[in-house]
């Protein structure tokens, strides 16, 4: 749901990512938890986290399936893609799985 004193702000990002205002809610490490994340997109705009502020690929997939009864609304998941990050492809099939509407990475060549 948007703000309901607030029109939906229509630009091309809001079209691509299905928000109804241009705001992202930054995946900041350690900080973005299930929370923040529905709660932002439930309030229109897109939220995000990195997929490392949980621990294990099995804790981040419990926490896409939080994130999902908590809003129906797209969110984001933050990537990290070069080679410190050893669970890219774990990572990567969760988001999958999930059908995370939008995925934000590090390097252009891997951008969903």
């Amino acid at each position: 749901m948007s703000h309901p004193d607030l029109a939906p702000i229509d630009t091309r990002f809001t079209a691509l990512a299905g928000c109804a205002y241009p705001i992202i809610v930054a995946p900041m490490f350690m900080v973005s938890n299930e929370a923040l994340v529905s709660e932002a997109s439930n309030t229109g705009g897109l939220g995000a986290a990195p997929s490392l502020n949980w621990r294990t690929p099995e804790l981040f997939d419990a926490a896409l399936t939080d994130i999902e009864t908590r809003t129906s609304k797209p969110y984001a998941i933050n990537l990290i893609v070069n080679k410190s990050n050893l669970r890219l492809a774990a990572d990567l099939a969760i988001v999958e799985k999930h059908k995370a509407d939008t995925t934000f990475g590090s390097n252009e060549a891997m951008f969903i």
